[in-house]
């Protein structure tokens, strides 16, 4: 178990002067909502990251925050009280080398919001997939319910206000990643386990070793605490072997052999997609069946659903207010994002960045659009995952009618030729498939391809156009025109 170390935070969240902090890695998972969560305490904040587009910049200068396009020794200067960097910054990045050779405090993301999770009740989202929204979908339905809450995630709700949100939140809602087991480092008192997958390649071993953090990660939650856990998961009901605390289950399989043997068994039936999202029915282990309906697409948007019901309902809050709140949820960034349409193109942008992610996104975008024809442009991630998953990724990306690859965004590792490599035997892998396979050597080219197809035709037929991976594929829609 990892041992606690104090980053001083409660420290610089006391002081009367707003401490200046720098965030290294900006656009990095959480560091992002984090910049939010200091900004409505009145910290003076500013960052860097290569991956911003100038869109964005400017967005961050209109609040305040000087965000630089470089990593650069001359972004920090003497007088920063703190500099945060994302995990996926190496420690020979300039910023980090200059803040340590100017005795400046470094902690990365991970660490802050260890910290935070000590000093503030919290609860905690893990898992491979989903956390994102699930925690988006907790922190929307408590406002809505009147209750002060803060999240930090790696994605940020649509038509919010960034840094609008209350310094007296009484709940911090943490994103709990399992990359370098960081989730290690949190404390919350309740939390979901959404599922266990191998994904981080570069982190564990094998399958054993993943399920054994997770279980280490379950184990470390108080006794009087709760988890909540997807029992359509074999690897995530195995790590929850591992917890002390009291664990509910739920199951959108309810007759499966795994969930049959389960005690505190939450179920769900009558599934259905609707023209506006995804109705289901909820029966927890004593009490009656409620209806639920949430405006996101896909049996996977309902495990996310029942995790945050589950979780909400432990807390007190009741089935009306839940219901209302997530009605008029608005959507996460990134998470299934529509960006309206661009020369008879439906556009629309999603994190997928793991098979299993691409073939519930594609599923969710068949039910959505139906025979609507559907154009793919995927930005693997990582050359590690992409050659450890390569027949996987042909299989759930050949559900589309048109697949554009492009070069691998080599997150944390090396770029050289591999990125264009491995992208092309993607293309191959896939071509072995379904013919429909084609390589896309950049961004700027995506972006042609956009600017030279014109679809004139009635709109139910009109073509959708969906940008996934979790590298910076979604700048194009930053650089269209408004």
């Amino acid at each position: 178990m990892k041992t606690h170390v104090s980053v001083g935070i409660q420290e610089l969240l006391e002081r009367r002067a707003p401490p200046r902090v720098h965030l290294v890695g900006l656009r990095g998972t959480g560091v992002r909502s984090l910049a939010d969560f200091l900004l409505c305490r009145g910290w003076r904040v500013g960052g860097s990251d290569v991956a911003f587009s100038e869109r964005e910049q400017q967005g961050y200068a209109a609040r305040g925050v000087v965000v630089q396009r470089d990593h650069s020794a001359r972004n920090i200067t003497a007088d920063l009280d703190l500099v945060v960097y994302s995990l996926a910054v190496p420690p020979d990045n300039p910023e980090r080398l200059q803040a340590a050779s100017l005795g400046i405090r470094t902690v990365s993301y991970v660490e802050f919001l260890g910290e935070l999770t000590r000093l503030m009740p919290t609860l905690g989202v893990a898992g491979t997939h989903g956390k994102t929204t699930t925690c988006c979908l907790l922190k929307h339905v408590l406002r809505e319910a009147g209750q002060g809450v803060e999240a930090l995630c790696g994605g940020r709700l649509l038509q919010d206000e960034p840094g609008g949100a209350s310094s007296s939140a009484g709940w911090l809602i943490a994103e709990c990643c399992e990359f370098r087991q960081a989730f290690l480092g949190m404390h919350p008192r309740f939390a979901a386990l959404l599922g266990v997958e191998p994904d981080h390649f570069d982190c564990y071993a094998d399958t054993e070793a993943l399920v054994a953090a997770f279980g280490e990660f379950c184990g470390q939650l108080p006794s009087e605490g709760k988890l909540v856990v997807n029992a359509d998961s074999p690897l995530a009901v195995r790590a929850a072997r591992g917890a002390v605390c009291p664990v509910e289950y739920f199951s959108l399989q309810p007759e499966s052999c795994v969930a049959a043997a389960l005690s505190a068994m939450w179920r769900v039936d009558r599934i259905q997609a609707v023209p506006t999202g995804m109705s289901f029915r909820l029966r927890g282990p004593m009490g009656a069946w409620t209806p639920f309906h949430v405006p996101l697409f896909g049996a996977h948007q309902v495990a996310n659903t029942v995790a945050a019901v589950v979780l909400l309902k432990t807390m007190g809050v009741g089935d009306a207010e839940i219901q209302a709140g997530l009605r008029n949820f608005p959507g996460v960034e990134r998470r299934f994002q529509g960006w309206g349409s661009y020369r008879g193109w439906s556009l629309w942008d999603d994190y997928a960045h793991h098979p299993s992610e691409i073939e519930a996104t594609l599923a969710a975008a068949r039910l959505r659009f139906g025979g609507h024809p559907l154009t793919v442009a995927f930005q693997p991630h990582q050359i590690l995952r992409t050659r450890k998953l390569l027949p996987d990724f042909a299989r759930s990306l050949a559900a589309a009618d048109r697949v554009l690859i492009l070069p691998i965004f080599a997150a944390r590792e090396h770029v050289d030729e591999q990125t264009v490599h491995v992208a092309r035997e993607l293309v191959d892998r896939g071509n072995s498939i379904s013919s429909v396979f084609e390589f896309c050597p950049t961004l700027d080219h995506l972006r042609s391809m956009l600017d030279d197809t014109q679809f004139n035709g009635p709109k139910e037929q009109q073509p959708v156009f969906l940008t996934l991976g979790a590298g910076d594929i979604d700048r194009i829609f930053n650089e269209l025109p408004r």
